[in-house]
């Protein structure tokens, strides 16, 4: 028979197993919330372009020039588009494309 199999709860024992449930408890909220902010901009996009008379196209430049990492890693002059899609403009292409075009 295996002895640790039958090793009584000890503080050590529990407090792992709080640990462990705390780790996925976090775990669970962080994704939740990267979910959560992926949908924000398509979300709000809609009610925005209806307030500002937006078209398509118009909505599509109002997400402005690209930032972070990405700009490290651009040669040029860029503007990121959002392309929404239809019947749902809540979704669309999220594109980088260069100012020129």
């Amino acid at each position: 028979m295996n002895s640790e199999a039958t090793t009584p709860a000890t503080p050590e024992n529990t407090t792992s197993m709080a640990v462990r449930w705390y780790v996925l408890l976090i775990t669970v909220m962080v994704y939740t919330l990267s979910i959560a902010d992926r949908y924000v901009i398509s979300t709000v996009l809609e009610p925005i372009r209806l307030e500002l008379h937006l078209s398509d196209s118009g909505i599509a430049f109002l997400t402005g020039r690209p930032g972070g990492d990405v700009v490290r890693h651009l040669a040029g002059d860029y503007v990121s588009v959002y392309v929404p899609t239809t019947p749902n403009p809540t979704g669309g292409y999220f594109v980088i494309v260069a100012r020129r075009d």
